[in-house]
Protein backbone atom coordinates (compact mmCIF):
# COMPACT_ATOMS: atom_id res chain seq x y z
CA UNK A 1 0.00 0.00 0.00
CA UNK A 2 1.17 3.34 -0.85
CA UNK A 3 2.29 5.34 2.40
CA UNK A 4 -0.10 8.51 1.19
CA UNK A 5 -3.02 6.11 0.89
CA UNK A 6 -2.59 4.45 4.36
CA UNK A 7 -2.19 7.66 6.46
CA UNK A 8 -6.06 8.71 4.56
CA UNK A 9 -6.88 5.49 6.14
CA UNK A 10 -5.80 6.71 9.36
CA UNK A 11 -7.50 10.03 9.13
CA UNK A 12 -10.46 8.46 7.70
CA UNK A 13 -11.04 5.83 10.60
CA UNK A 14 -10.03 8.37 12.92
CA UNK A 15 -7.53 6.17 14.89
CA UNK A 16 -3.81 6.55 15.94
CA UNK A 17 -1.27 4.18 14.03
CA UNK A 18 -0.21 2.13 17.13
CA UNK A 19 -4.45 1.46 17.65
CA UNK A 20 -4.17 0.22 14.02
CA UNK A 21 -0.88 -1.79 14.52
CA UNK A 22 -2.76 -3.62 17.51
CA UNK A 23 -5.94 -4.27 15.51
CA UNK A 24 -4.17 -5.76 12.85
CA UNK A 25 -2.29 -8.22 15.36
CA UNK A 26 -5.60 -9.39 16.94
CA UNK A 27 -7.29 -9.64 13.63
CA UNK A 28 -4.34 -11.68 11.97
CA UNK A 29 -4.06 -13.14 15.06
CA UNK A 30 -7.66 -14.60 14.87
CA UNK A 31 -7.76 -14.69 10.86
CA UNK A 32 -4.53 -15.59 9.92
CA UNK A 33 -2.59 -17.38 12.67
CA UNK A 34 -0.38 -19.65 10.48
CA UNK A 35 0.66 -16.80 8.50
CA UNK A 36 1.25 -14.50 11.21
CA UNK A 37 3.31 -17.14 12.52
CA UNK A 38 5.21 -17.42 9.45
CA UNK A 39 5.85 -13.82 9.17
CA UNK A 40 6.59 -13.03 12.35
CA UNK A 41 9.98 -13.12 11.98
CA UNK A 42 10.33 -10.93 9.11
CA UNK A 43 8.16 -8.57 11.07
CA UNK A 44 10.47 -8.57 14.14
CA UNK A 45 13.40 -7.57 11.51
CA UNK A 46 11.60 -4.58 10.30
CA UNK A 47 11.06 -3.48 13.83
CA UNK A 48 14.45 -3.84 14.57
CA UNK A 49 15.42 -2.11 11.04
CA UNK A 50 13.46 0.42 11.97
CA UNK A 51 14.98 1.16 15.88
CA UNK A 52 18.09 0.98 13.97
CA UNK A 53 17.58 3.78 11.20
CA UNK A 54 16.28 6.24 14.00
CA UNK A 55 19.27 5.52 16.10
CA UNK A 56 21.88 6.23 12.81
CA UNK A 57 20.92 9.76 12.86
CA UNK A 58 24.12 10.63 11.13
CA UNK A 59 23.70 7.72 8.36
CA UNK A 60 23.46 9.33 4.65
CA UNK A 61 19.79 8.70 3.63
CA UNK A 62 20.18 8.06 -0.11
CA UNK A 63 16.95 6.73 -1.57
CA UNK A 64 15.06 8.63 0.50
CA UNK A 65 12.20 11.56 0.03
CA UNK A 66 11.85 14.01 2.76
CA UNK A 67 8.20 15.29 2.48
CA UNK A 68 7.04 18.77 3.20
CA UNK A 69 5.00 17.34 6.81
CA UNK A 70 8.32 16.03 7.67
CA UNK A 71 7.90 12.65 6.99
CA UNK A 72 10.88 10.52 5.47
CA UNK A 73 9.57 8.20 3.28
CA UNK A 74 11.68 5.55 0.20
CA UNK A 75 11.56 6.59 -2.91
CA UNK A 76 10.61 3.82 -5.67
CA UNK A 77 13.80 2.33 -5.73
CA UNK A 78 15.13 1.76 -2.62
CA UNK A 79 11.33 0.70 -1.64
CA UNK A 80 11.47 -1.85 -4.03
CA UNK A 81 15.11 -3.23 -2.41
CA UNK A 82 13.77 -3.38 1.21
CA UNK A 83 10.63 -5.50 0.45
CA UNK A 84 13.29 -8.55 0.95
CA UNK A 85 16.74 -6.46 2.89
CA UNK A 86 15.12 -4.48 5.61
CA UNK A 87 17.35 -3.14 7.92
CA UNK A 88 19.83 -3.01 5.25
CA UNK A 89 22.71 0.39 6.19
CA UNK A 90 22.28 3.10 3.92
CA UNK A 91 26.00 3.92 4.88
CA UNK A 92 28.56 1.86 4.05
CA UNK A 93 31.05 4.00 5.67
CA UNK A 94 29.98 3.62 9.23
CA UNK A 95 30.86 0.68 10.89
CA UNK A 96 28.34 0.20 14.10
CA UNK A 97 25.44 0.19 11.54
CA UNK A 98 27.27 -2.48 9.27
CA UNK A 99 27.87 -4.56 12.61
CA UNK A 100 24.43 -4.12 13.82
CA UNK A 101 22.82 -5.29 10.26
CA UNK A 102 25.51 -8.18 10.33
CA UNK A 103 23.65 -9.59 13.47
CA UNK A 104 20.12 -9.16 12.20
CA UNK A 105 20.95 -11.05 8.84
CA UNK A 106 23.87 -13.82 9.29
CA UNK A 107 23.55 -14.37 5.99
CA UNK A 108 24.71 -11.16 4.54
CA UNK A 109 21.49 -11.02 2.38
CA UNK A 110 22.91 -13.77 0.38
CA UNK A 111 19.56 -15.56 0.80
CA UNK A 112 15.74 -14.56 0.79
CA UNK A 113 13.66 -14.40 3.79
CA UNK A 114 12.02 -18.25 3.09
CA UNK A 115 15.50 -19.35 3.05
CA UNK A 116 16.54 -17.57 5.93
CA UNK A 117 14.03 -19.46 8.15
CA UNK A 118 14.95 -22.91 6.49
CA UNK A 119 18.46 -22.41 7.62
CA UNK A 120 17.28 -21.45 11.08
CA UNK A 121 14.92 -24.14 11.55
CA UNK A 122 17.61 -26.63 9.75
CA UNK A 123 20.13 -25.10 11.99
CA UNK A 124 18.21 -26.60 15.09
CA UNK A 125 17.45 -29.51 13.49
CA UNK A 126 21.07 -30.05 13.77
CA UNK A 127 21.17 -29.96 17.50
CA UNK A 128 21.40 -33.39 18.70
CA UNK A 129 19.43 -32.30 21.95
CA UNK A 130 16.49 -31.21 20.27
CA UNK A 131 13.67 -33.18 22.54
CA UNK A 132 10.33 -35.04 20.51
CA UNK A 133 8.05 -31.76 21.15
CA UNK A 134 10.21 -29.21 19.82
CA UNK A 135 11.44 -31.31 16.58
CA UNK A 136 7.47 -31.70 15.96
CA UNK A 137 7.21 -27.76 16.44
CA UNK A 138 10.57 -27.50 13.61
CA UNK A 139 9.09 -29.57 10.95
CA UNK A 140 5.36 -28.43 11.59
CA UNK A 141 6.67 -25.08 10.85
CA UNK A 142 8.59 -26.51 7.60
CA UNK A 143 5.29 -27.85 6.55
CA UNK A 144 2.86 -24.95 7.17
CA UNK A 145 5.81 -23.33 4.61
CA UNK A 146 5.11 -22.87 1.00
CA UNK A 147 8.91 -23.76 0.01
CA UNK A 148 9.92 -23.47 -3.47
CA UNK A 149 11.95 -25.85 -5.44
CA UNK A 150 14.93 -23.42 -5.49
CA UNK A 151 14.76 -23.43 -1.64
CA UNK A 152 15.00 -26.96 -1.26
CA UNK A 153 18.10 -27.05 -3.72
CA UNK A 154 19.98 -24.11 -1.92
CA UNK A 155 19.12 -24.90 1.57
CA UNK A 156 19.58 -28.83 1.25
CA UNK A 157 16.79 -29.15 3.96
CA UNK A 158 15.47 -32.36 2.42
CA UNK A 159 18.62 -34.14 3.77
CA UNK A 160 18.35 -32.98 6.64
CA UNK A 161 14.78 -33.60 7.57
CA UNK A 162 14.50 -37.56 5.92
CA UNK A 163 17.48 -38.08 9.05
CA UNK A 164 14.41 -38.34 11.42
CA UNK A 165 12.65 -41.29 9.68
CA UNK A 166 13.47 -43.76 11.85
CA UNK A 167 12.59 -41.40 15.32
CA UNK A 168 11.00 -43.00 18.20
CA UNK A 169 8.43 -40.50 17.79
CA UNK A 170 5.26 -41.16 16.01
CA UNK A 171 4.80 -37.78 15.60
CA UNK A 172 8.34 -36.70 14.41
CA UNK A 173 8.15 -39.69 11.82
CA UNK A 174 4.91 -38.90 11.15
CA UNK A 175 5.74 -35.17 10.10
CA UNK A 176 8.76 -36.61 8.12
CA UNK A 177 7.05 -39.10 5.32
CA UNK A 178 4.59 -36.14 5.08
CA UNK A 179 7.27 -33.60 4.22
CA UNK A 180 9.19 -35.69 2.47
CA UNK A 181 6.32 -36.50 0.25
CA UNK A 182 4.70 -32.94 -0.48
CA UNK A 183 8.61 -32.04 -1.77
CA UNK A 184 9.40 -35.31 -3.53
CA UNK A 185 6.46 -33.89 -5.32
CA UNK A 186 7.24 -30.24 -6.05
CA UNK A 187 11.19 -31.76 -6.68
CA UNK A 188 9.15 -34.18 -9.69
CA UNK A 189 6.97 -31.34 -10.94
CA UNK A 190 10.32 -29.53 -11.66
CA UNK A 191 11.91 -31.99 -13.53
CA UNK A 192 9.19 -32.96 -15.48
CA UNK A 193 8.87 -29.11 -16.61
CA UNK A 194 12.68 -28.78 -16.95
CA UNK A 195 14.46 -31.81 -17.36
CA UNK A 196 11.52 -34.28 -19.32
CA UNK A 197 12.98 -37.48 -19.55
CA UNK A 198 14.71 -37.43 -16.35
CA UNK A 199 13.51 -39.91 -13.73
CA UNK A 200 11.68 -37.56 -11.05
CA UNK A 201 12.62 -39.48 -7.61
CA UNK A 202 16.01 -39.88 -8.61
CA UNK A 203 16.33 -35.92 -9.76
CA UNK A 204 20.22 -34.41 -8.79
CA UNK A 205 21.24 -30.86 -7.92
CA UNK A 206 24.40 -30.24 -8.38
CA UNK A 207 25.36 -34.01 -8.01
CA UNK A 208 23.77 -34.44 -5.00
CA UNK A 209 20.04 -36.18 -4.27
CA UNK A 210 17.47 -33.89 -2.17
CA UNK A 211 16.06 -37.13 -0.26
CA UNK A 212 17.74 -40.22 0.38
CA UNK A 213 14.81 -42.89 0.11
Amino acid sequence: MDLDDFRTVLESSGVDVWTFIDTAITVASLDNFDELKRRRDGIVERLYAATLSAKCGSCQTDGLVDRPNGHIVRGPVQEEKAKGREGKANSPSTPQSTDMNDELDPFGGLFDDEQKRILEIKRHLEDPDQSADSLVELLQSLADMDITFQALEETDIGRHVNQFRKHPSNDVRRLVKHLVRKWKAIVDEWVTVNQPGEVASSALLGGKRLFSI
